[in-house]
């Protein structure tokens, strides 16, 4: 899972700024004031917080990774917190190859800027308009929801349960 949502990030990313590229200040509107593809480069973590802290973010993010991966081989058979961890890694890790790997020359910005690519713009016209946003911060979301619900609802009630009980062998145990 962690590599088929980085692939995902890694190859969205690739096409949409490609793709815009060409098209200096203009976004692609799919539905008008609902959703678009702009380009935009984040700096910091989720919506922007911590961007005069670059080298904290990449630190931070380096600690995540190992610990996100202990946490998974620790439910050797069950696939729930598996799939979940695996999608927050796998977004863990598109982020931090934008970090480390990408910079940008956007139309907004006088010079070449590091950060995470971000282009998918939501909003709900006059009420909410969201931050841009990208495949691998999807994934760190829903892994998250996926790992807390399991944690509060299923996890508490099969804490004596053993693997063999809980889960068949031909299910899998894949990250």
């Amino acid at each position: 899972m962690a590599a088929i949502s980085c692939a995902a990030d890694l190859l969205s990313k690739h096409f949409v700024f490609s793709w815009l590229a060409d098209k200096p200040g203009q976004g692609i509107d799919f539905i008008d004031g609902w959703l678009s593809f702009n380009l935009h480069i984040n700096e910091g973590a989720v919506w922007g917080l911590g961007n005069e802290y670059p080298d904290l973010l990449l630190i931070v993010t380096a600690l995540i990774i190992p610990a996100v991966v202990i946490m998974a081989y620790s439910y050797p058979c069950r696939n729930a917190p598996r799939w979940a961890l695996g999608l927050l890694l796998g977004g863990a890790f598109g982020n931090l190859y934008d970090r480390v790997f990408t910079t940008v020359k956007l139309d907004y910005a006088t010079q070449p800027i590091s950060g995470v690519r971000d282009f998918i713009d939501m909003s709900v016209p006059g009420v909410y308009d969201w931050p841009v946003y990208n495949i691998a911060d999807v994934a760190i979301v829903v892994g998250v929801v996926i790992y807390g619900s399991w944690s509060i609802f299923i996890d508490s009630q099969k804490k004596t349960e053993s693997c063999a009980d809980s889960v068949k062998a031909e299910d899998g145990c894949s990250l």
